[in-house]
């Protein structure tokens, strides 16, 4: 995994949880 797309997932899932 790179460090770019951790980065994506990261600010996805907190997209998600904040709503």
């Amino acid at each position: 995994m790179k460090q770019e797309e951790s980065l994506q997932k990261g600010s996805f899932l907190a997209k998600l949880h904040k709503r």
